[in-house]
């Protein structure tokens, strides 16, 4: 692959739209490979050369746009991500309404792009829309409606709807179509992965454990110890643990998941802070207490400075961090920190249970 990305350039200068095809190629390789970074220039590529080859309104152009836009998001530069959006939403102008390619792929891109960003009731409308439109567009993707469903749920949960999330899943895991050899593996995981967290806020811990545990050993064969999806499913399994009180078990996963995410993805990197704060509240309820308020104030600033004041993880972490304010007795300096958070946006990050914690 990298002998491909490191050749292509000067090939096919009469062909841009065999040169688009090809670099769209090498950036859906490199996306399976999780490399955000290198995936998104070949589909800046694959999006100039069919603007020059189809023009800049034709559909295939607009659903390369897309494509480049979700690996935008993928990276995490949610600005660059959302003017992308307004450019293929504003070039597909009426067809956004019918029942074709580009609406599909505006409402996939569109709520993955809330998804991320953890606004959930934002992010619902489009995941109903897709889910209305994929039978009509491509009505034999199982693998796509996977991933719809597992985005909605993953909503649901967020926003208390824990019976709607739970019907989603088992639904999907019950319908015959929707085998590892039809969906793939990790999508098949992740349905999986979202009943264990239904089960564990049921507080069916021995259910949701063995779930968690073998969605994590199947992302880990699958993609490595190391990689996004296989920290994020054992940071499932620390979940459940911490939930049904097994807070040592929890550490341990917790401090592996923060030393193999940092050294492989780096500090910037939405999961790891995540994971770090989680690491925090652990070390201070059954470890090294006193590495959790830096641990947790280093995460802050790094969500500050790569995201920004308004990001829900800045509200979030803020409210932990007053947290251990408050238990360590200094009330005013905890105090300061809980007038800069927005209820709102404490409880787009945590759910319902925001309201409850403030």
């Amino acid at each position: 692959l990298e002998y491909a990305s490191g050749n292509i350039d000067g090939k096919f200068k009469d062909d841009p739209a065999t040169l688009g095809s090809v670099h769209s190629a090498i950036g859906a390789s490199w996306s399976a490979l999780d490399q955000r970074e290198h995936s998104s220039e070949h589909f800046r590529k694959a999006w100039e050369n069919y603007k020059q080859a189809f023009g800049e309104a034709d559909e295939q152009t607009l659903l390369i746009l897309y494509d480049y836009a979700e690996e935008v998001i993928s990276n995490e530069k949610y600005a660059d991500a959302e003017r992308l959006l307004d450019e293929a939403d504003r070039l597909s102008g009426p067809r956004l309404q019918e029942s074709g390619k580009l609406a599909l792929w505006s409402a996939r891109r569109r709520s993955n792009f809330h998804v991320q960003q953890q606004q959930p009731d934002e992010a619902e409308p489009y995941l109903n829309r897709g889910i209305e439109l994929l039978p009509k567009v491509l009505p034999d993707m199982p693998r796509l409606e996977g991933i719809f469903r597992i985005d909605l749920a993953d909503v649901y949960r967020r926003q208390g709807k824990d019976a709607e999330a739970e019907a989603l899943v088992r639904e999907g895991l019950a319908d015959p179509r929707f085998t590892p050899e039809r969906i793939g593996t990790d999508v098949m995981n992740a349905l999986q992965s979202n009943l264990s967290m239904v089960l564990m806020k049921q507080g069916r811990y021995a259910e949701a454990l063995t779930l968690a545990e073998a969605v994590a050993a199947s992302a880990e064969k699958l993609s490595g110890i190391d990689a996004r999806s296989t920290i994020i499913e054992y940071e499932r399994v620390a979940k459940i643990h911490t939930s049904a009180g097994n807070c040592e078990e929890a550490l341990e996963i917790r401090r592996r998941n923060w030393k193999v995410g940092v050294e492989k993805h780096g500090m910037a990197d939405r999961s790891n802070l995540a994971n770090g704060a989680n690491l925090a509240a652990n070390e201070e309820k059954c470890g090294d207490k006193s590495v959790a308020p830096a641990l947790l104030q280093q995460v802050l600033a790094e969500v500050r400075r790569s995201f920004g004041p308004d990001d829900p993880f800045n509200h979030t972490f803020g409210y932990f961090y007053a947290r251990m304010l408050i238990d360590s007795g200094r009330y005013t300096a905890a105090q300061t920190m809980l007038r800069s958070i927005s209820i709102e946006k404490l409880n787009a990050a945590t759910g319902p249970a925001g309201w409850e914690h403030w």
